[in-house]
């Protein structure tokens, strides 16, 4: 996942710069209100005096309160925002990488797709005694149409079959997924989703913690 991890790391550093400028922002906006609050107050106290100095002070920590709730809240909305956006933006990244590169991308993950599922049907075979691993034969590789219309679903099919030489059953589809990349795999009734959607849901599941301390450190 090097390749996603550093798509993700350039993605939340722009986040982080846009969450900075937006502090700026919010804090000047807490300052303004604080300020007006002040001077509503102060001339207050100069009609009422005394009389009104509780009843203003109450007000400016209302104020104050109001103002502190808002900000807290306007940051924890835009932290959330920041923290979607970087994820958002790392499917974007990859979808939009050159043809090669986007192909370097998925060769890596097709042969660790095919490879987990090979070790899954060896265990079921020592389970069922070789009669469920025959029933879930092969291995069928679909990719998106937009891959397949670019000629990037044949590059990583083809790289990543060189990686899996001695796996037999291995097979480009001829459908194309319902995917905006990436590829499923099929192998007999199973099916293992490896969009890049779904990469950067499993890799959020991973990479959150992390993107939140790049972001709000």
């Amino acid at each position: 996942m090097n390749g996603l991890e550093k798509i993700i790391e350039k993605i939340t550093q722009d986040a982080k710069n846009e969450a900075n400028r937006y502090y700026e922002n919010a804090d000047m906006t807490v300052a303004h209100i604080k300020s007006e609050a002040i001077d509503r107050m102060m001339r207050m106290e100069t009609v009422y005096a005394d009389r009104t100095k509780k009843m203003s002070e109450e007000c400016i920590a209302r104020a104050q309160s109001s103002a502190d709730m808002a900000y807290r809240n306007t940051l924890l909305a835009k932290k959330s925002e920041m923290i979607d956006l970087a994820f958002s933006g790392a499917e974007e990244k990859i979808l939009s990488l050159p043809k090669e590169e986007y192909v370097d991308f998925m060769i890596p993950a097709l042969v660790y797709t095919v490879n987990g599922r090979k070790a899954d049907k060896e265990q079921i075979s020592v389970l069922f005694g070789g009669e469920e691993a025959e029933l879930d034969s092969g291995y069928e590789i679909m990719f998106s149409e937009r891959d397949i219309k670019s000629g990037a679903a044949k590059d990583i099919f083809d790289g990543a079959s060189k990686k899996l030489k001695g796996i037999e059953g291995l097979k480009l589809s001829e459908k194309s997924a319902d995917i905006n990349g990436g590829f499923v795999l099929r192998c007999g009734d199973v099916e293992t989703n490896c969009s890049v959607n779904f990469m950067i849901d499993e890799a959020r599941g991973v990479c959150e913690k992390k993107v939140i301390e790049k972001l709000f450190s």
